[in-house]
């Protein structure tokens, strides 16, 4: 086939009947692009639409019968040069991979019987694997039961649709797996929906947005399609990361949920990449920072965090935050607020702040930076497409009286932040004209209490 590549019959010996002496014995050779396969294994839905898939593709299959069903083995099947993955994202690439297989098929009642199934490569191997699928009372039923090594670093992008976007992983891991779905006969979307199974999962290392974890061991579970992540505890940044929280496999958009409320991070360490990718969506302060230092905590209530199918719209965080020994450079926004206050301070603590992001946008009413002893109250909405509405309110009243943490409550000057976080700006002019319309109504009521005195 033009595009694809071709197959061919190197020997066919086909028996007429059932009676026949004669025993099926077909040797069949193929070369292929799989590029040009994959529309195919798009519509016969082995693989989503939203794969890539590129490699050469030989193989060499000897078709004979046992046990009157088909016997198909192959120890020469190789894909050089493969690449699959999600688009858009770091695909999964292996210069050599080798495959072979002995199973048994019966087309008549379709069923699958694999009895030796092996993959060799230089990042995954399955020494060992074996998967029945067979077919009663209008059920499928599929059992599989593998054992396979298989190097993180390359097989982060395979699991793209179960882990969060920008999440990698690092080590060498054996483990054994068993699975197992009953589903209705010809439904192979009702697989997942349906799939039990139960394993042990661990890196040496990962990262995340600034994050990096250090060993992890994680128990996995799937009943009927709902996968668990058992709570487990590692380091990250010098501090601690806690963990748990379930994906439905059966949804469309796959969201991973956590449990419920939870100490998620204590004590970690801030870097640059954490301002850049986390920090300045909770306060402008953090945009155009560099050398950025501090110590973060976080206590969770609620979090889904969308995985596959999803969009940032999907992401639900409501929790609590709270810095010390914050130290950020006089750039940005912290940079327009020391010229406007005069002060030189850059060491700050951020007090704790509840939070919420939701539909696209992280809003919270009140959250207090202390610059030294100087407090400076934000509050209003940051949304995910980096435009800001929010206002800040500075340590001085009216009367130019400068305000310390822990004085009375007192009237003091307030000023909008707007723009975007690319560039995050402090509206004075704003702040004049609000500042002229109160002089004005202040005006306006003294002459009237004249008038009617």
């Amino acid at each position: 086939m033009v595009g694809i590549g071709e197959v061919k019959i190197t020997n066919s010996v086909v028996p007429l009947n059932k009676d026949s002496q004669s025993k099926l014995d077909i040797a069949i050779s193929a070369d292929a692009k799989l590029e040009g396969v994959l529309p195919f294994l798009n519509v016969a839905g082995v693989i989503g639409d939203d794969t890539e898939l590129a490699g050469s593709l030989t193989s060499r299959v000897a078709i004979g019968s046992k046990r009157e069903k088909l016997h198909i083995v192959t120890d020469n099947t190789k894909v050089k040069n493969l690449k699959i993955g999600k688009r858009g994202q770091e695909p999964f690439v292996e210069e050599v991979l080798s495959i072979s297989v002995d199973m048994l098929c019966d087309t008549t009642e379709k069923t699958v019987e694999i009895n030796d199934l092996r993959i060799d490569s230089s990042q995954v191997k399955i020494i060992k694997g074996s998967l029945t699928q067979s077919n009663k009372g209008g059920q499928t039923k599929m059992v599989g039961e593998f054992e396979a090594e298989y190097d993180l670093t390359a097989v982060s992008a395979a699991a793209s649709s179960f882990v969060p976007e920008g999440f990698t992983m690092e080590g060498k891991r054996k483990n054994k797996i068993r699975i197992e779905s009953v589903y209705p006969a010809g439904q192979k979307d009702k697989m997942l929906a349906n799939l039990n199974t139960q394993a042990n999962f661990g890196f040496d290392k990962a990262t995340y947005k600034g994050l990096d974890f250090g060993a992890a061991e994680i128990d996995l579970k799937v009943k009927k399609g709902l996968l668990t992540i058992s709570p487990f505890t590692t380091s990250v940044n010098g501090g601690k990361l806690s963990f748990g929280g379930s994906v439905d496999l059966n949804e469309e958009v796959r969201l991973l949920k956590t449990p419920g409320p939870m100490q998620m991070i204590d004590k970690v360490n801030i870097n640059d990449e954490m301002s850049r990718q986390i920090l300045m969506y909770l306060n402008p302060l953090f945009a155009e920072q560099a050398n950025v230092t501090g110590v973060a905590s976080f206590h969770c209530e609620e979090m889904t965090i969308p995985l596959s199918g999803g969009t940032n719209r999907d992401a639900v965080v409501v929790g609590t935050v709270a810095m010390n020994d914050v130290h950020l450079e006089t750039t940005g926004l912290l940079g327009q607020i020391m010229s406007f206050t005069g002060s030189r301070e850059k060491d700050m603590t951020v007090e704790p702040t509840k939070f919420v992001l939701r539909d696209g946008k992280l809003s919270y009413d009140d959250m207090q930076i202390n610059v030294g002893q100087s407090p400076i109250n934000f509050r209003g909405e940051i949304w995910l497409d980096d435009r800001i509405d929010m206002t800040m309110t500075l340590p001085y009243t009216f009367g130019g009286k400068k305000v310390k943490v822990g004085d009375e409550p007192v009237e003091r000057v307030t000023l909008n932040i707007e723009g975007d976080l690319n560039k995050p700006r402090i509206n004075t002019q704003r702040f004049l004209e609000d500042q002229a319309k109160k002089l004005l109504e202040e005006q306006l009521r003294k002459g009237l209490e004249k008038l009617f005195r």
